[in-house]
């Protein structure tokens, strides 16, 4: 799987996929594991899997939790490291797995319009 700036996937623990994690899984047990984790480092996939998703604090919990927990790293990896040009806007359909990866979202013209009607 390859990131939105054409490189391979990476996470990152900051303040970026803490706030995304405390968002969607509301749980200050493990966010507070990841906040006790939180750096500048990049994780490969591999890596993050191994060191952060096999830890003991993670073992077992949620499915959906887990997948909160890669999102938001991922998101965080992506904001922090691959942007560039700090944009704050997302232009894109209205698909859930695009929500959270920038400040704001932006639907096309052809997205948009299907909330008005003529």
């Amino acid at each position: 799987m390859r990131a939105l700036a054409g490189t391979e996937l990476k996470f990152a623990i900051n303040e970026i996929a803490l706030k995304y994690v405390d968002d969607k899984v509301n749980n200050k047990a493990i966010v507070g594991e990841l906040r006790k984790l939180q750096s500048n480092r990049l994780y490969g996939r591999d890596e993050f899997t191994n060191e952060i998703l096999n830890a003991p604090w993670a073992r077992g919990k949620i499915t959906s939790w887990i997948k909160h927990i890669k999102e938001g790293c991922a998101i965080g990896a992506f904001r922090d490291n691959f942007l560039g040009v700090r944009s704050k806007i997302l232009i894109c359909d209205d698909a859930p797995q695009f929500k959270g990866i920038l400040e704001f979202l932006g639907l096309c013209l052809i997205h948009e319009e299907r909330h008005y009607k003529s």
